[in-house]
């Protein structure tokens, strides 16, 4: 089975050893290159309450930026993070809970600002079940979290 791997370099990004499919996150990464239908399905393995998420949006603050937040299921919060585009955010929000060995599949996102296809397609990377936006959606990150499963609000 084609399992997905996230890997996370901090230094010397040449001692990864490529596999079939590499995602690479950042500034002019090869996320835009991928086909969203290849990147896999997405579960909620502990169902989301629409109030826990209610909740989540008034925790995340307003910003000139971009602003984002991790939360468990039950509406914990676990990171919050703010920057420049929403894939920083989302970089930043995955990144603490890889850093910290937290399940992102038992976790939600929420993102202040507008999204597009590559967060969509970083949030379905790391099995982020839902994904809650307060701003515009483009039309290919939404196809791309239908495609997946994702519950995107």
């Amino acid at each position: 089975a084609d399992e997905t791997q996230v890997s996370v370099v901090t230094k010397n990004p040449y001692t990864i050893l490529l596999s079939r499919k590499t995602v690479l996150a950042g500034c002019g990464g090869a996320s835009s290159f991928l086909d969203s239908g290849k990147l896999g399905a997405v579960a909620e393995k502990t169902p989301v309450l629409d109030a826990a998420v209610s909740s989540a949006k008034e925790a995340v603050p307003d910003s000139a930026w971009f602003s984002g937040g991790l939360f468990l299921s039950d509406g914990t919060l676990l990171y919050l993070a703010e920057d420049i585009s929403s894939q920083n955010v989302l970089d930043q929000l995955i990144g603490s809970a890889l850093r910290d060995g937290v399940d992102t599949a038992e976790t939600f996102a929420v993102l202040k600002g507008n999204c597009v296809v590559e967060t969509m397609r970083k949030a379905v990377i790391a099995k982020i079940p839902v994904f809650a936006v307060c701003g515009a959606v483009t039309a290919a990150a939404k196809k791309t979290a239908d495609e997946a499963g994702l519950r995107l609000i």
